[in-house]
C-alpha cells in the first residue's frame, strides 16, 4: 500500500506444511510507477504479509518499506540513478540525567532537529533504537548501521562468534528500511584480522542477498572504503570529519566548545567547520560534484564519554539539544529550494545572525544564509546588501558585515523598558534575498537587564505520552522585558511540576535548582502513566516567575505503572 492506503501490488504463494515444519517462501511484487524513497522526498509504503489457513487469516505482519535503488561509485553515491551527496553526522544517544534511556519521542526529536539543520545521513558505533530508525525512514535520513564495538579486539573464539551473531542480528532487524544504505561489520577503530573482516562482510551479504546490500569499513575489505580522500579507485566515504584535538590528554580543540562559553568560541567552532568542509571540497570536488560518497561529521550532539571527565563538546547541538552557531552554519548548507518533506521539517531559504548584539560582541558580524544575497541593517540603517564572502568552494559561504556594534549604548544595556522610558533596543536585521526578493529574515535585539523567565516546551511535533517513561525538555529562557533571551544570564532556576508528571531533575545531583547556560536552563518533565494536565513552573531570585501548561496524550500501548 502507498501512503494513501491504496493497494499498488499483490502477490500470493502457496505451500503445504507438515506440523512443526519450517520453510522460507518467496514472492515477487511489481509496483508500477512507485513513489520512490529519497532523502528529499521520503515516500514510504506498507508491505502487509498474511498467512491464510483454510480461508482464515492466521497471522499478519506489516512492514514499512521504501522503494529506492542505490549505487556506490568511485565518483559518488547515486540514489534512483541521480547523484546525491549526503551531509551526515555521528551521534551518541546519551542525554543528561537519563544516560542512554531515551524514550522513543526523544529519539525522533534528535533526528528531526538535525534534519532541520540539513543533515541527511547518520552513523555511530552501534545499531540505534528502532524509534530512531523509524524517524530516519520518515524524515529522509540515510543510515550507516554499525555492529556494536569500539577500539577492542579479543582473539578468543567466543568473541568472534558473538561479533558474527551481532552482525547478523543487526542486518535482520533493519534490512527492510529504506534509510539504511550501508552496513559496518568491522568494529570501529579496531585492528582486526583480515579473515575476520571477510567473515563479517560475508555474513552481512548472506543476511541481505542481492545487489542492494553494501558494507563499509576502514581496512579495505568491504564494498565501500572509509577514507578522507578519493585515492583508492574504489567507492570512498568519510565516516568522521570536523573534530580536532590539541593532544589526547587534555582533549581540547578548536571545535570542542560549550554553548555557554560565548560568541567567540562559538564562532571559532562554526568557522572551523566551514574551513574543514571547504578543504574536503578542495580535495574531492565541490559539494554536489564531490567524488566522496558522503561525509559524516563528528559529531551532531555533545555527549558524555566515560573515558574523560569533560563531555565531548564538538556537537552542533549541546547536551540538552540547544543549537550552537555551527548548527546554523549547517542549516545554511542545505538547499534554498523548499523540499517535499514531512510536515514540520524545515527546508528552504534561511538566514541567521551569529551575533548577540552586546557591548562585547564582535563588530564584524557573521551571517549564515543559503540565499543569493543578504541585506544587513542596524535599526533603520541599511549597512550593506552583499553576496557571500569570496574564496570558498562551499555551497553557501558565510556573509561578513562590518556593523560597528549594536549593543554599545549604555541605555540599551542597563535600562529596563518601564513606563517613562521610550526607546527601542539596538537591533540587527538580516534579510535573505533570492532574485531580489526577501525570502527569509532574522533579527537580533541587544539584550537589556534580566527581568523575566519564559518557558518553552521542546516538543518537535511529538506529544508527551502518558506511558510512565516518556519525557520532554522544558527550557527556561532568562529574558528582558521584551522577551530577548539574555546570552550571559547564569541565574539559578528552580523548577516544579504539578499534575500528571514528575521532574527528572533532582537536587541530589545538582539539577534543581540548575544554573542557566547562556540564558537557558532546562528541566526534564516525565509523564505519569495516566494522561492529564501538567503545570510546569520556573522561579529565580529577582526574576518574574513563569509557568506553562501541558497535556499528556494517552499511551497506545502498555504503560509503566
Amino acid at each position: 500500500m502507498n501512503a494513501a492506503g491504496t493497494v499498488v501490488a499483490t502477490a500470493e504463494t502457496t505451500a503445504a506444511l507438515a506440523p512443526g515444519e519450517r520453510r522460507q517462501l518467496a514472492a515477487s511484487l511489481k509496483v508500477n510507477s512507485p513513489a520512490l524513497w529519497h532523502p528529499e522526498h521520503p515516500h514510504l509504503h506498507t508491505l502487509r504479509s498474511e498467512v491464510i489457513d483454510a480461508n482464515r487469516v492466521a497471522d499478519t505482519r506489516e512492514t514499512r518499506i521504501g522503494i529506492r535503488r542505490l549505487a556506490f561509485t568511485p565518483d559518488g553515491l547515486r540514489i534512483n540513478g541521480e547523484r546525491y551527496f549526503p551531509m551526515g553526522y555521528n551521534r551518541h544517544q546519551d542525554h543528561p540525567y537519563v544516560g542512554y534511556a531515551l524514550p522513543d519521542s526523544q529519539q525522533y526529536r534528535d533526528v528531526k532537529k538535525l534534519r532541520d539543520a540539513g543533515f541527511t545521513a547518520y552513523r555511530c558505533h552501534y545499531p540505534p533504537s528502532p524509534a530512531f530508525m523509524d524517524a530516519c525512514d520518515e524524515l529522509g535520513v540515510l543510515c550507516i548501521v554499525a555492529s556494536p564495538g569500539w577500539q577492542f579486539w579479543n582473539p578468543d573464539p567466543i568473541f568472534l562468534e558473538r561479533c558474527i551473531r551481532n552482525t547478523r542480528e543487526m542486518v535482520r532487524r533493519d534490512r527492510n528500511r529504506p534509510s539504511v544504505i550501508l552496513w559496518e561489520p568491522d568494529l570501529n577503530e579496531t585492528p582486526m584480522p583480515a579473515e575476520v573482516i571477510r567473515t563479517l562482510h560475508q555474513a552481512v551479504h548472506e543476511e541481505f542477498p542481492g545487489d542492494q546490500c553494501f558494507t563499509g569499513g576502514e581496512q579495505g575489505y568491504c564494498d565501500v572504503d572509509y577514507a578522507r580522500e578519493t585515492k583508492s579507485g574504489r567507492p570512498v566515504l568519510t565516516r568522521e570529519w570536523g573534530d580536532s584535538v590539541d593532544d589526547w590528554t587534555s582533549q581540547q580543540g578548536r571545535v570542542r566548545v560549550a554553548r555557554g562559553w560565548g560568541e567567540l568560541p562559538l564562532l571559532t567552532q562554526a568557522q572551523n567547520h566551514a574551513f574543514k568542509l571547504n578543504a574536503i571540497y578542495e580535495k574531492n570536488g565541490a559539494h554536489d560534484q564531490c567524488a566522496l560518497n558522503g561525509i559524516w561529521l563528528w559529531a551532531g550532539i555533545d555527549a558524555y564519554r566515560g573515558y574523560h571527565q569533560q563531555p565531548f563538546l564538538g556537537g552542533v547541538l549541546d547536551l540538552f539539544r540547544i543549537p550552537k552557531f555551527s548548527y546554523h552554519f549547517f542549516r545554511s548548507q542545505r538547499p534554498a529550494r523548499p523540499l517535499p518533506l514531512p510536515s514540520g521539517v524545515e527546508s528552504g531559504p534561511m538566514v541567521f545572525i551569529a551575533n548577540y548584539a552586546t557591548p562585547w560582541s564582535p563588530t564584524d558580524v557573521m551571517v549564515f544564509s543559503n540565499c543569493e544575497e543578504v541585506r544587513f541593517s542596524e535599526g533603520d540603517r541599511v549597512i550593506a546588501t552583499q553576496k557571500p564572502d569570496p574564496g570558498y568552494l562551499l555551497k553557501h559561504p558565510p556573509f561578513t558585515f562590518c556593523a560597528g556594534g549594536a549593543g554599545t549604548d549604555k541605555d540599551t544595556w542597563f535600562m529596563n523598558v518601564e513606563a517613562g522610558y521610550h526607546f527601542k533596543p539596538a537591533e540587527y536585521k538580516a534579510e535573505g534575498l533570492i532574485g531580489g526578493k526577501v525570502v527569509a529574515t532574522h533579527t537580533v535585539k541587544a539584550p537589556m537587564v534580566m527581568t523575566d523567565i519564559r518557558l518553552e516546551p521542546d516538543l518537535e511535533g511529538r506529544p508527551l505520552v502518558a506511558d510512565g517513561s516518556d519525557f520532554i525538555r522544558v527550557h527556561a529562557h532568562i529574558t528582558d522585558k521584551l522577551g530577548t533571551t539574555h546570552p550571559m544570564a547564569n541565574d539559578l532556576v528552580t523548577f516544579s511540576v504539578e499534575g500528571a508528571a514528575t521532574l527528572i531533575n533532582e537536587a541530589s545531583f545538582g539539577a534543581n535548582p540548575v544554573a542557566a547556560e547562556a540564558g537557558i536552563a532546562t528541566a526534564l518533565v516525565r509523564a505519569s502513566a495516566h494522561p492529564g494536565k501538567i503545570t510546569v513552573r520556573a522561579t529565580a531570585p529577582g526574576l518574574k516567575s513563569a509557568e506553562v501548561v501541558l497535556e499528556s496524550a494517552p499511551a497506545l500501548g502498555k504503560s509503566l505503572h
